[in-house]
């Protein structure tokens, strides 16, 4: 259900701030109603801004968090 989905979103987020990094595929479509899946969650993330890609592993992108604004916005999501 939506709490696990919640749970794993937000989890990937706390191992993000910790320094660790996602890896991931770029969604080009984000459906509205899928929001609640990781991959699109991360995704949007990804346009707005929130995240920027660091490299590349197992042949999908690497995300890192793209700075300290993005940090403490995403800080505050958390909370």
């Amino acid at each position: 259900g939506r709490d696990h989905e919640y749970d794993q979103r937000t989890s990937a987020l706390r191992d993000t701030l910790c320094g660790k990094k996602s890896i991931i595929d770029i969604e080009k479509i984000i459906p509205i109603d899928r929001l609640d899946d990781t991959r699109y969650f991360f995704s949007m993330l990804y346009y707005r801004g929130s995240f920027t890609i660091i490299g590349e592993k197992w042949g999908k992108l690497l995300l890192g968090i793209s700075n300290s604004g993005a940090q403490n916005h995403i800080n505050k999501y958390l909370q």
